[in-house]
Parts: structure tokens; sequence; C-alpha cells
């Protein structure tokens, strides 16, 4: 990789810094406006505005883990239209309205029985985001997409107790290829990281250290 010149780095960190405070002069916009919300929701609702400055503000977490109550009924139509269907050919599929007909079976389970279905269910359910990414175009989607998730975790979180950081990921498989996703809660971090490690610094460039160090197995001595 061809290092950036200084004229580069430069254009490069004011493009940054525009950006981030069209982004910061948007977000406080979008932060005034639901203040006013919780406010509002507040006085008809005679809760603290916290209260739905908390939901408004989770910062992405209950999406991640909230779950909604599985009925054993829709469990069992699932799984039914799995084995029914399993190897059916394209336009031969049975379909909803025959599942449904043949409501008897499920009726005739014992209650421990569709418990066990529910139970089955959600650890299918549970083993989807554990589930490795095949192709190289996935793993590269969802690096990004899980970067992109951490860094509306941070601005949660920020907004709401006031906190500033930084992360950065990197591969550290090479059947694939994505570039480091940086984050950093101001520009104003970023530019003091020269002053924390006391020399230069070129995030670019850090980026691309670590990604080697991460690709040669977290090996000192391979990179």
């Amino acid at each position: 990789q061809i290092p950036l010149t200084t004229h580069q780095r430069a254009r490069r960190a004011a493009s940054r810094t525009h950006q981030q405070g069209q982004i910061d002069s948007a977000v406080s916009a979008w932060l005034l406006a639901t203040i006013a919300k919780a406010d509002e929701l507040a006085e008809r609702f005679g809760k603290k505005r916290r209260y739905f400055l908390d939901l408004f503000l989770h910062g992405g977490a209950t999406m991640i883990s909230k779950r909604k109550k599985i009925s054993s009924w829709n469990t069992w139509v699932n799984l039914k239209a799995r084995q029914l269907n399993a190897d059916a050919a394209p336009g031969e599929a049975v379909s909803l309205q025959e599942i449904h007909s043949k409501r008897n079976e499920y009726s005739a389970l014992t209650s421990e029985e569709k418990h066990q279905l529910v139970d089955q269910y959600v650890a299918s359910k549970d083993a989807l985001p554990n589930a490795i990414r095949t192709s190289p175009q996935g793993r590269a989607s969802d690096m990004r997409n899980v970067a992109r998730n951490m860094a509306l975790l941070m601005k949660g979180l920020k907004t709401r107790v006031g906190a500033e950081g930084f992360f950065c990921i990197v591969r550290s498989a090479t059947n694939f290829h994505a570039d480091p996703q940086w984050y950093f809660s101001t520009p104003e971090l970023e530019n003091y990281m020269s002053v924390a490690v006391r020399g230069r610094w070129d995030t670019t460039q850090v980026g691309a250290r670590i990604e080697a160090f991460a690709l040669a197995g977290s090996n000192v001595v391979g990179t």
C-alpha cells in the first residue's frame, strides 16, 4: 500500500472533519427534537423525561437482546411446513391452509411436547447469529454491519451518559477482503492520537498494521 503524502492526509483529515461537523449538526437537531418529544410524552403519561429518553436512546441494545414470546402453535406450523415441503418441487409446496387443516395433530400434543417444540425452535434461531458466513461478500458485509451497529451503540452511550471512545475492527482471515473499520466519537479524539502515542499517527496506516498483525495469527514475529 502506497503511503499517503502529507497533503493527501491533510485533505482527507479536513474532509472527515467537515463531514463530521455536518453529522454532529444533524444529530444535534435530532436530539433537540427527541428531547422535546420526550417532554411531551412525559407530561402526557405522567412519567419523567428520562423514562422516554431511555426508550428512545437505548443505542440498539434492546433491538439485539429483546425477544418476543413464541407460541407453540406458530412453532408447530413452522416445523410442519419444513417437514412437508422439504422435498417438494417448485409449485408443489403444501399451503399454509393445508397445514392448518391438520390442527388435530397439534391438539394431540401434550403440554410438555409443545414446550419442547418451542425450545427446539428457539435453539435453532439462537444459532443463526453465530452461523459462519461462507461467501467473501457475506463476511465483508457482516463486518461492516457490526461496525455500524457498534457505532450506533457508542453514539447512544455518548448521548445518554457522556462518553468518548474509538474502536478498530480488522479481518483475521485471508478468504475475504474488508477495509479496517474505524470509529472515533469525535474528530478531535482521532487528532489527539498522535499526542497519546507521542509520535506520528496515521489512522489508515495503523489500521493496515493491525490487520497485518491479525492476519499473521496475532504473532508479532509474523508481522
